[in-house]
C-alpha cells in the first residue's frame, strides 16, 4: 500500500510492477544456470503481486461511474 500511496495506481504499476516483470524475463531469456530462472520467476511473481493488487484501484478511478462496479470486479475473475 505505501508505494500506491506514493506513487498512484498506474505510477506502481509502470514504474514498479514493469520494470521488475522486465528484468525478470530477461533474467529467464539470459539463464546460464536453473538458479537464475528461479530468482527471476520470483521476481516475476513479485511484479505479477504488485500489478494485480494494484490494476482494480486504477480501474475504479479511471471507469466512468455507472461501469465501476462491473469493471471493479474483472480483475477478481
Amino acid at each position: 500500500p505505501i508505494p500506491l500511496r506514493i506513487f498512484g495506481p498506474r505510477g506502481t504499476i509502470l514504474f514498479l510492477g514493469g520494470p521488475i516483470f522486465l528484468c525478470a524475463w530477461l533474467m529467464i531469456g539470459l539463464a546460464p544456470v536453473v538458479n537464475v530462472v528461479l530468482l527471476a520467476r520470483f521476481l516475476g511473481g513479485l511484479a505479477i503481486g504488485i500489478a494485480t493488487s494494484c490494476a482494480p484501484v486504477y480501474i475504479m478511478d479511471t471507469a466512468p461511474v455507472h461501469l465501476r462496479g462491473p469493471l471493479g470486479t474483472l480483475p477478481q475473475v
